[in-house]
């Protein structure tokens, strides 16, 4: 049997991301004092749906390498 391994990069790079709203749902009133992050959650916790636009991501370093068991099903 073949050996796998899951390799975990951390990476640097840019996304964009289009989300949407359910219909009727209404912004913060503190929406424009808010921190991107902040925004970003509210919006994450609220949407109804996102798709990735855009990414350039670059590959970044190896920061963990795990071996992944193979599992056979017993019948």
């Amino acid at each position: 049997m073949k050996q796998q391994f899951q390799v975990v990069y951390e990476t640097k790079g840019v996304k964009v991301v289009n989300v949407w709203l359910p219909e009727g749902t209404e912004l913060p009133a503190d929406w424009n004092t808010m921190t991107y992050p902040e925004k970003d959650e509210w919006l994450y916790e609220n949407q109804d749906e996102a798709h990735l636009q855009w990414s350039d991501e670059s590959e970044g370093q190896a920061v963990n390498v795990l071996p992944v068991a193979q599992l056979k099903a017993v019948i």
